[in-house]
């Protein structure tokens, strides 16, 4: 087996060690937003509003048998309360037909409206006790426990605003009643409202309060996941894991500029230096590459060992994917020869990186138990290819003329007209110049001398 086509590419998919801490993003793109703001955290609600809703259903439905057949009510407000019984079912068997149907997915404003809703069922339990049973009723606290009831369910849509307004909306209706029907029949006087609306701004503020720690709780939950998932998948593709938009056969075909980086001489490496010293010094290169690759928007598809792909414009959306990968390649390219200054198992280390542009197809591939979010496509195998090319000292990046033609006015040199296996015919091929890193004063090294022309 050849030896780009037997590292990492779609035939091949090796584990992936833990991805670096990621490192600021350029703002622009398509960047994901945090679990807690994402469409995933929605999906949550409305199925937990679902749940909800189809328990507070039967609820609604058992107290309206029970104050038909149980309370000792007289008959018409037996009948009142069964008749606002079912009217909450049906709201709630509504809300609960809307969640299956996807129809609450995205419907913000639905914690609003079921949080009024139940309040004005409160108050119209209250009002049907004050005008069957008497103002009695009410100014001995008949109704109140309803109240509470529907601003600890807003409690439970994890929206301090919507508790907040609950309560304000409850206290106010309630006032409303104790207005016009209760002062006016028994004039108690300011002390027994005044408690209640007490009551009622002393619940609204512990159910916002608890609906604000259940909020920051799922946050907190979701970006900790994701970013234990980001240490063994890049952080794009961990978002869109969770989100629920990764799933088998939802690869798509997107223009992307692959980078493909090889760490040169790396068996020599591993015979003459210990183990331990290559791992490390593995450890320090994939941290930093990582990094420089994130700071210029792109993923890390796959690790292979002693390099790495890498994917600009997929999955998140990168304008100008070309010039950012031509950019990361510099980098990486400044960053190796920074750490040959230290010496020892630094001294011989080199790379070479390989850039096309094209179209490829990304997405999950695997069975249903296992998966991997992998790239297909012509770009990956030519980018493996021409990174073999990249031999001589400052001829290290080479691009394909599809990516020349992408990075516009930007100057690059040309190698000739080269044979790539795997390929029919010969392709013209570029080299990216780049500005090599300055070595420390001391350090007795100095930069080698870029490489001239020469025929591959």
């Amino acid at each position: 087996m050849d030896r780009a086509g037997s590292r990492g590419l779609p035939g091949v998919r090796p584990e992936a060690p833990p991805e670096a801490p990621p490192a600021a993003r350029r703002a622009r793109g398509s960047v994901a937003a945090p679990l807690g703001d994402s469409q995933e955290l929605i999906r949550r609600r409305a199925d937990h509003a679902a749940r909800m809703a189809a328990a507070c259903a039967l609820f609604a439905l058992a107290a309206g048998l029970a104050a038909l057949i149980l309370f000792p009510l007289a008959l018409p407000t037996r009948m009142a309360l069964a008749l606002i019984a079912v009217i909450a079912a049906a709201f709630y068997g509504l809300a609960w037909a809307s969640s299956r149907r996807g129809d609450l997915a995205g419907a913000r404003s639905w914690p609003w409206v079921a949080s009024l809703v139940e309040v004005t069922l409160a108050s119209t339990l209250t009002l049907a006790l004050a005008l069957l049973e008497g103002p009695e009723r009410v100014a001995a606290g008949a109704g109140g426990g309803a109240y509470f009831a529907a601003i600890a369910m807003a409690a439970t849509r994890m929206r301090p605003r919507v508790a907040l307004v609950a309560a304000a909306t409850a206290t106010c209706q309630w006032a409303a009643i104790d207005l016009l029907l209760v002062r006016p029949a028994l004039a108690p006087g300011w002390a027994w409202s005044w408690e209640r609306v007490g009551w009622l701004a002393a619940v609204g503020v512990i159910a916002a309060g608890s609906a604000l720690a259940l909020a920051e709780r799922t946050r907190e939950a979701g970006a900790r996941l994701e970013r234990e998932l980001g240490r063994y998948v890049s952080r794009g593709v961990a978002r869109a894991i969770l989100r629920g938009e990764v799933h088998i056969g939802a690869a798509e075909r997107r223009q992307v500029t692959v980078l493909f980086c090889d760490l040169r001489g790396f068996t020599f490496l591993c015979e003459r230096e210990r183990p331990e010293d290559v791992v490390d010094m593995l450890d320090t290169f994939y941290q930093r590459a990582f990094a420089i690759v994130q700071k210029h928007g792109g993923t890390v598809n796959k690790v292979l060992g002693d390099g790495l792909l890498a994917l600009f414009n997929a999955p998140d959306e990168l304008p100008g994917h070309a010039a950012a990968a031509a950019d990361a390649a510099a980098s990486i390219m400044r960053m190796v020869h920074r750490l040959r200054e230290r010496g020892g198992v630094w001294t011989h280390v080199a790379v070479g990186i390989g850039l096309d542009t094209g179209d490829i197809v990304v997405g999950p591939l695997g069975s249903r138990d296992r998966a991997e979010y992998t790239a297909i496509g012509s770009p990956v195998n030519r980018a493996a290819r021409l990174q073999s090319l990249g031999e001589r000292e400052g001829r290290r990046i080479i691009l394909s003329e599809a990516t020349r033609r992408a990075l516009g006015s930007r100057r690059v040199e040309l190698v000739g007209e080269v044979e790539l296996k795997g390929f029919t015919g010969p392709e013209r091929v570029y080299y990216l110049p780049y500005r090599r890193a300055q070595t420390r004063r001391g350090s007795g090294q100095r930069p080698r001398p870029r490489g001239g022309h020469a025929t591959c």
